[in-house]
């Protein structure tokens, strides 16, 4: 779980760093909707394995989610800096 989490944690801290709210609420409901999506398909095959691999996607949802905001906050911190 460490390993697939690393990047959603991280990312998570430098838009909270940064007041990011809007990209991290939005990565947020992204990443519960595929995740609510994946479990329906996974666990009625799978069962609870199923409804683990999910979870474990939801971490890389988030940080797919979160890395598509990457290139605006870096906009808005170059933006800020040369004022």
């Amino acid at each position: 779980m460490p390993l697939l989490g690393v990047a959603a944690w991280q990312l998570d801290g430098i838009f909270l760093g940064t007041t990011q709210g809007r990209a991290l609420r939005s990565a947020g409901v992204a990443a519960a909707v595929l995740y609510v999506a994946t479990d329906l398909v996974l666990a009625p095959r799978f069962g609870n394995a199923g409804v683990w691999t999910a979870f474990l996607l939801m971490y890389a949802y988030r940080a797919a989610g979160l890395a598509a905001f990457w290139p605006g906050l870096v906009r808005v911190a170059s933006a800020e800096r040369t004022v």
